[in-house]
């Protein structure tokens, strides 16, 4: 199939995996290994991760006693994460993730805009993460975790709307890092959260199911 008809596909792809012709120089770390302390240029070891992006949030809701049925947005997401590799490669630790989302509802089947800037909703989560380096020496990596979570949505007023909805979170992601020096390294990834949550009333939880995809710039110490 030609290239032009992949469209914006054929961009993502060719970083990815064009990436790993770029990380042949960095077999060189093999090279520079040679020369440097080790561990050098491979992702082993103490693990320190920050990340930061764009967040889009697509919801469904169901038992609103406000009719609502729909939430959607688009916002800041941001995390950090520290762990240690249990093998080359492949390091156990635990992440703390939070969003700010400028929201839009469906209500009774009416589209509502908030006017007001006040009207945020807020997620975070905390929980273990695994995160795989296939070959420890280069920079695509795979990632999965899953975390409780909690959503606070604010008035126009600022306020928070307590109780908060609560539940759990799930996460998997793929992407490309380049050290920029034998420890540190940085790069883009791509992920995919899924959020389970429920706000408890007295008439029955309303309940939330929302798909969250990210695109996120990331910094690695390794």
């Amino acid at each position: 199939m030609p290239w032009r008809r992949l469209g914006p596909y054929a961009l993502v792809f060719g970083v990815v995996f064009g990436g790993e012709r770029v990380a042949d120089a960095e077999d060189g770390a093999s090279a520079r290994c040679g020369s440097a302390a080790p561990g050098a240029y491979q992702h082993d070891g103490f693990y320190l991760h920050a990340e930061t992006g764009v967040a889009l949030l697509s919801a469904h809701v169901a038992d609103s006693p406000r009719g609502r049925s729909r939430v959607r947005g688009i916002g800041q997401s941001g995390g950090i994460a520290l762990g240690a590799a249990i093998a080359p490669g492949l390091t156990l630790g635990g992440n703390i993730w939070t969003a700010r989302i400028d929201p839009s509802f469906v209500e009774n089947g009416v589209s509502v805009v908030p006017d007001d800037d006040s009207v945020k909703l807020t997620l975070g989560s905390l929980g273990p993460f695994l995160e795989w380096y296939p070959n420890p020496y280069r920079g695509f990596h795979l990632q999965s975790s899953a975390a409780v979570a909690i959503a606070i949505e604010t008035d126009v007023k600022g306020e928070p709307l307590r109780p908060p909805a609560l539940g759990a979170k799930f996460a998997l992601g793929a992407g490309y890092e380049w050290f920029v020096s034998p420890q540190f390294s940085l790069g883009f990834l791509v992920r995919m959260n899924v959020l389970a949550d429920a706000r408890p009333r007295p008439e029955g939880p309303e309940r939330t199911l929302a798909e969250i995809p990210e695109l996120l710039l990331s910094s690695t110490y390794n």
